[in-house]
């Protein structure tokens, strides 16, 4: 079985970086940011698959990067 990530701490990642949940659409989780492309995070029992998580933090560090 993959690694998974508890949502809590998906959350608190994204809102320390300005992310806001903006819809859930089962079974993603939709978060903005004014000027930005929406990020999709899929949810299985309030975890998270490691590699997502992974993939949301390069993300909003690229996205850090080019401010």
């Amino acid at each position: 079985m993959a690694a998974r990530v508890p949502f809590a701490k998906v959350i608190d990642f994204l809102e320390s970086h300005g992310w806001t949940l903006i819809r859930i659409w089962n079974p993603y989780r939709v978060f903005g940011k004014p000027g930005h492309l929406p990020i999709l995070v899929r949810v299985e029992g309030k975890t998270v698959d490691v590699d997502d998580y992974t993939r949301v933090q390069e993300i909003v560090r690229r996205e850090a990067e080019q401010a």
